[in-house]
């Protein structure tokens, strides 16, 4: 296998990408008994949108945010893989936009994270009452870990390429 650390890169950041869509849109960030919410949608017999205010508002533009910046790496790893990587013309530009794009996403996502857990669980509480952190939760904070993995291992793979 002629670059490893890009291709895997590439599968970090795609798995990374699915979790971050599935955290962002599903509605298990607080459940009870009773209710689940998720950013964008609270459901109990039946889900409805609803308007976000505070910290839950702020965590939805980080998880979005990081979402974007998880596809935008994505979409420039590949441009790269089947421009240069494929081709052994060395290109160290492209990996460095993709890291830093994945390292966004990775800290983007963290940020949606803390502030969520920080006063959005408390805002969620004061709607639907005593509440527990969902699946939602932890697939976005895998998702970001996966991000910064992916940096990473962009990273290492740009420090294996010649120079411009």
């Amino acid at each position: 296998m002629k670059n490893p650390m890009l291709i895997a890169a590439l599968i970090t950041g795609s798995i990374c990408c699915l979790l971050d869509l599935v955290g962002m849109a599903t509605t298990g960030w607080v459940t009870n008994k009773i209710f689940d919410v998720g950013l964008f949608s609270l459901c109990a017999d039946s889900c409805q949108s609803y308007s976000a205010t505070g910290a839950i508002a702020a965590a939805k533009a980080f998880a979005v945010i990081g979402w974007l910046c998880a596809v935008s790496a994505i979409i420039d790893a590949l441009i790269y893989f089947c421009k240069y990587a494929k081709n052994d013309e060395p290109n160290r530009l492209l990996p460095l936009i993709s890291a830093i794009l994945f390292f966004v996403s990775g800290i983007s996502s963290f940020l949606a994270v803390i502030s969520f857990a920080a006063k959005g669980r408390a805002e969620a509480e004061d709607a639907v009452g005593p509440a527990d952190f969902g699946y939602s939760f932890a697939l976005t904070i895998i998702g970001a870990l996966l991000a910064l993995a992916s940096g990473g291992l962009t990273i290492v793979h740009r420090g294996r390429i010649g120079t411009i």
